[in-house]
């Protein structure tokens, strides 16, 4: 069996994890603008180191950086945390693009990557569609019709490439067949959908457990869950690291139990 290659949305889940721990425990956030900063360049670099060791991944990465960029000061900045006017004095945006033109250059790559019929498209689309599921508007904040059409777009472009993989052509998008529509396979939406519930339930039980993880952890774990669950598999918690022990009792006692 061929060893499964890392994707794009497995590179980057540590950003979405980061923010979505970010968005929930805002208000209680304590951290300081430099302290969160600091952070989300750690968190931006090791996704160039990952993405540099795959060269599949290297120009993706580098389309998307602006993009995944722009979508953490918007969160960051709808957020409730007490640092947030501070933020946007000085974004991060600003800081590395000495630049503040986000919210109108995601969505210009939103419209590129969902006309390029590639498979390569599609994995940028997903990471795309996960900024807008987290809360990033840009330009299209007041225009909730428009962002939900961008939005189901993407999830539409992103579940093909999980039904298709590289069978994505440009011969496929010039032909229209008449008749009845074909469904599309759900396996790849049951997988969006379950990675979205798994990332949720992993963030809630460490935080009740009082699970305290270092970002080596949080990158492991969170590449770790979103591989097995986009090959199809159960995650096998005993390959999580030593520190989620507790988590392990708990899912472990909840299964014997059933």
């Amino acid at each position: 069996m061929a060893e499964q290659r890392l994707s794009l949305a497995a590179a980057t889940s540590p950003l979405f994890l980061y923010l979505s721990t970010f968005w929930r425990s805002a208000s209680s956030n304590r951290a300081t603008q430099q302290e969160v900063k600091e952070q989300l360049l750690a968190i931006f670099e090791k996704i160039a180191d990952e993405c540099r060791r795959e060269p599949r991944l290297a120009p993706l990465y580098e389309r998307i950086h602006y993009a995944l960029v722009a979508a953490a000061d918007q969160i960051v900045l709808s957020s409730t945390w007490p640092e947030r006017t501070k933020w946007a004095l000085a974004p991060l945006e600003k800081d590395l693009f000495k630049k503040l033109e986000g919210g109108k250059r995601f969505f210009r790559l939103v419209d590129e990557v969902l006309q390029e019929p590639t498979a390569e498209a599609a994995e940028i689309a997903e990471c795309l569609f996960q900024c807008i599921a987290l809360g990033f508007r840009g330009e299209l904040i007041g225009e909730k019709r428009e962002l939900e059409r961008m939005r189901r777009s993407l999830f539409e472009k992103a579940r093909l490439a999980g039904a298709l993989g590289n069978r994505l052509t440009p011969e496929a998008y010039d032909r229209t067949v008449p008749g009845r529509p074909v469904t599309l396979p759900t396996t790849r939406t049951l997988r969006l959908v379950a990675l979205a519930v798994a990332s949720l339930v992993f963030l809630l039980l460490t935080v009740a457990l009082g699970v305290k993880l270092t970002d080596e952890d949080v990158v492991e774990s969170s590449r770790f869950l979103t591989e097995e669950l986009r090959a199809g598999r159960t995650p096998d918690l005993n390959e999580l690291p030593d520190k989620l022990e507790p988590l392990r009792e708990v899912v472990n006692t909840s299964r014997k139990g059933r």
